[in-house]
């Protein structure tokens, strides 16, 4: 029990996610740099939270108490962010242990499919939560992640025309960072070339008529 109570409480290897192209593959995102795979808020949140890439100790897992089921698609940053508080030894390794292959499908990595407003969504109820219980450093990170999100949700509902839901995101988004509807301006400027090059399509209308 003691040997055991010394091992490590997790393992970070690299991961990548991969799309085809034709006959080939591309690479989408890659993390194998060190930094990058510690546990951290800011890797979690800003960055790819690439839970299936690490490994976690049995005893570790349910001493956080797992998955929390009121998440469907975002219960792994829940769970990661409340590793990133906890103590334990957690240790990366210079292996690419995780490679997903990215697919329209894809409950998680959407692209603007179905599921992508709802996921916004799940990480925005994580990121209320847990600003509600850090500070510094930690809390710097959350409510920048707290706007990447309602800027997703508000870009999410112009693209389908809801008004509502634009000033929605803008009341949700100005309540933590009072320059939101100028990142917001920022969001749809970087956008528009992307919009121009598809002929005035968005993303989610491309993906849906495949």
């Amino acid at each position: 029990k003691e040997r055991c109570e010394e091992l490590f409480a997790s393992l970070s290897g690299g991961a990548e996610a991969v799309k085809q192209d034709g006959e080939k593959w591309q690479s989408v995102w890659l993390v194998n740099d060190p930094e990058r795979k510690k546990t951290t808020f800011g890797n979690i949140t800003l960055g790819e939270p690439m839970i299936n890439a690490r490994l976690i100790r049995k005893d570790f897992f349910e001493k956080l108490g797992g998955f929390s089921l009121a998440y469907s698609l975002a219960s792994d940053r829940d769970f990661l962010l409340r590793t990133a508080c906890v103590p334990g030894e957690k240790i990366e390794i210079p292996f690419l242990t995780y490679r997903y292959r990215w697919h329209t499908g894809s409950s998680t990595m959407t692209e603007g499919n179905k599921f992508t407003g709802r996921l916004s969504s799940e990480n925005l109820a994580i990121a209320r939560k847990h600003l509600s219980c850090v500070q510094g450093a930690e809390r710097k990170v959350l409510k920048q992640w707290h706007t990447r999100l309602t800027i997703q949700l508000a870009m999410n509902a112009l693209e389908s025309f809801q008004l509502k839901g634009v000033l929605n995101a803008l009341k949700e988004g100005s309540s933590l960072d009072p320059f939101w509807t100028v990142a917001f301006l920022a969001e749809i400027a970087r956008s528009l070339p992307g919009f121009v090059a598809r002929g005035g399509k968005t993303r989610s209308q491309l993906l849906h008529s495949r």
